[in-house]
């Protein structure tokens, strides 16, 4: 018979480990992701497709357009003689273009196709495999089609690289994994005034975030209260802490507020003063331990 302290002990953790994963992996924000993963595949798992649409988040901003494309694809094809075949969709400041790249297949190489500028914010793909591999822009009127590339061969994986990539993420919100000796950033979106957060971890935290030059950090009083003042102790464990940044027209100035969504009187954390409405929000642990960082008002271009 098993030791019923060790029973309990294994609930415990079950309850605490299952609050964790509130976070969907596939919302967990990432620089690239794969389809199906490398661990799928390493352990002999199908690599047929047993999808046939899936949803590509991505954060884009047309400042950083001229640098960075939006979305970089890769087909990778079963016994395919070179081995790759390659999507990229590039996207431009005041322009924007889609470009696929596939070698060794001359019927479809160097095709080009231009469609309506992007606005900054985050964007829905949805990516679609049949008899060809289609790329649907969300955020276009119609649900454009913006990418066809015919599929002559048996595909055996996709991989995608861009700016904070969540995979089947459309009923609920992107997250970011923060942890000691990392900054992680967060994008923002000038043109919305509030953005609402929330801090998780399975141990004691202290996470510290910075908007333009000014830097507050969040802990615990000893009044039992989250505070960025006096900060005496780690946020609790097993927690949601949310707060909400609410940065105000510059006059010449902005002041960001800071505010305490868990207390019942939402009551004011802190205050800063920046030169302008933030673009990102910068993120780190000041102690050892791993938090995950929750964007929940993620709004979308075609939302507003």
């Amino acid at each position: 018979m098993k030791d019923p302290c060790s029973v309990l002990l294994f609930l415990v953790c079950l309850v605490c480990f299952s609050a964790a994963l509130d976070y969907k992996p596939d919302c967990m924000v990432s620089s690239n992701r794969q389809i199906p993963d490398e661990t799928t595949l390493n352990n002999g798992g199908d690599s047929r497709w047993t999808w046939r649409h899936v949803l590509i988040t991505a954060w884009f901003d047309q400042e950083e357009a001229l640098h960075h494309p939006l979305l970089d694809i890769t087909l990778k094809f079963e016994d395919f003689h070179i081995a790759v075949e390659r999507t990229d969709i590039m996207i431009n400041n005041g322009r924007t273009s889609a470009i696929a790249k596939v070698q060794g297949s001359p019927e479809t190489s160097n095709i080009t196709v231009k469609f309506n500028p992007l606005p900054t914010g985050w964007q829905d793909f949805t990516l679609s495999i049949t008899s060809v591999f289609t790329v649907t822009s969300k955020t276009l009127q119609g649900n454009s089609k913006i990418l066809q590339v015919p599929l002559t061969k048996t595909l055996e994986y996709i991989k995608i690289k861009g700016s904070n990539l969540t995979l089947q993420c459309q009923d609920s919100f992107p997250v970011w994994r923060v942890k000691d000796g990392a900054t992680v950033t967060v994008p923002l979106n000038r043109n919305e005034p509030s953005h609402s957060f929330a801090v998780y971890a399975m141990e004691g935290s202290r996470p510290s975030f910075t908007i333009g030059d000014k830097t507050f950090r969040l802990g615990w009083s000893s009044d039992g209260r989250m505070t960025s003042v006096a900060v005496e102790d780690s946020l609790p464990p097993h927690v949601h802490h949310n707060f909400t940044i609410t940065c105000h027209d510059p006059s010449p100035t902005v002041r960001c507020s800071i505010t305490d969504d868990s207390s019942t009187d939402g009551s004011e954390l802190d205050t800063i003063i920046i030169a302008e409405r933030p673009n990102h929000l910068s993120v780190e642990s000041d102690d050892e331990n791993t938090f995950y960082l929750t964007l929940y008002n993620r709004l979308h271009p075609k939302e507003k």
